[in-house]
């Protein structure tokens, strides 16, 4: 992640030696409801698997660069959380099995979006942008429990509470190792409004390719996020 950091103040040095006088830095925060979404296609006839939100948070610092009067490049390098709920349910003669898993990941993410500003007010502007971003996974755990009975054994049931393992395995099941992939890139696109220095930015991200599988089913990282920021001019 040191490449990471390198570009981002690289960046902000080279924007700044044009002769823009409204380079800024500042802090950013807010609520993210993280999900997979689906990729590629799903196993025929499974029609038990589930997914839904979960409860996660950003944190960190950003920029704005500006490039003409009204658009800026808006980076940023944050401490972002992603994850799912995740539920499978499978009923067959003589077999029942239910599983519920609640993955939490966290990630060092670098977003760089390209952001137009449109004037409302004196001081208030609507502003609406589009990028992309890469993410390195550094922290995550999955959640859950596990049951089922069939004809040919005993009824099982157990709970799950382990670290996820940022590598490019494949999970087994929702007990065994869970695998995330190391690292993500996405898209983004955001929108909100600013008033003297404070942004308040809707923003929805989304993966490029899969970063979890298991059983057939292959997902990407989503999220939707609401965020505070202040910005300050470089003087």
């Amino acid at each position: 992640m040191q490449t990471l950091k390198n570009f981002f103040l690289v960046s902000a040095f080279f924007f700044a030696k044009q002769g823009y006088s409204q380079l800024k830095f500042g802090v950013e925060g807010g609520y993210n409801a993280a999900r997979f979404a689906p990729s590629g296609a799903t196993p025929v006839g499974d029609n038990a698997i589930s997914w839904s939100s979960v409860n996660a948070f950003a944190a960190g610092i950003t920029s704005e660069i500006p490039l003409t009067r009204k658009m800026m490049l808006q980076p940023a390098l944050l401490f972002f959380g992603n994850g799912t709920y995740l539920g499978d349910q499978s009923t067959l003669p003589g077999y029942y099995s239910s599983s519920r898993t609640t993955i939490r990941l966290y990630y060092l993410r670098l977003p760089v979006s390209v952001v137009d500003r449109i004037k409302l007010d004196n001081h208030l502007y609507f502003v609406a942008g589009a990028g992309v971003y890469a993410a390195k996974g550094i922290s995550g755990r999955a959640k859950g429990s596990d049951e089922g009975m069939s004809a040919y054994s005993t009824p099982f049931a157990y709970t799950f509470d382990k670290k996820v393992d940022f590598s490019n395995g494949i999970s087994l099941s929702p007990q065994s190792t869970t695998f995330i992939k190391p690292f993500d890139f996405g898209w983004q696109l955001q929108g909100g409004l600013e008033w003297t220095g404070v942004e308040l930015t809707a923003t929805y991200s989304r993966g490029f390719s899969s970063i979890y599988s298991e059983n057939g089913y292959h997902y990407k990282n989503a999220a939707f996020a609401i965020s505070l920021g202040y910005f300050f001019p470089l003087k």
